[in-house]
């Protein structure tokens, strides 16, 4: 396949997050849904880093699908439902790491 040069250029992958196990003290779980990314450069990669992971996110997370409600509802990908995500630390940890590991090229790991 040829490299194709594309602005902006926006790609699926698979996020997973890990949380404490509700119901088995001392373990985590892990949850997985699939993102759709922004790529960025390395220069703007570099300030968004600096502003903090809200900005961050905010610029690469650009869609969702597999996120769901208590009552297992989707739940639609917005301005609204991300910011209900950012304060915690196990969903911002989820998707940057998933991010990084498709900007370094490595194969998606298996849930």
């Amino acid at each position: 396949m040829q490299f194709r040069l594309c602005e902006p250029f926006e790609f699926w992958w698979p996020v997973r997050v890990t949380l404490p196990d509700p119901d088995q003290p001392g373990t985590v779980t892990s949850q997985t849904f699939e993102a759709r990314f922004l790529m960025v450069g390395k220069d703007r990669l570099a300030e968004l880093e600096a502003e903090g992971e809200a900005a961050l996110l905010s610029e690469i997370l650009r869609d969702w699908r597999g996120v769901t409600g208590t009552r297992g509802t989707e739940i639609p990908f917005g301005p609204e439902a991300l910011e209900q995500c950012l304060p915690f630390a196990h969903f911002r940890v989820g998707v940057y790491r998933a991010y990084l590991t498709a900007l370094n090229g490595q194969a998606a790991a298996k849930n």
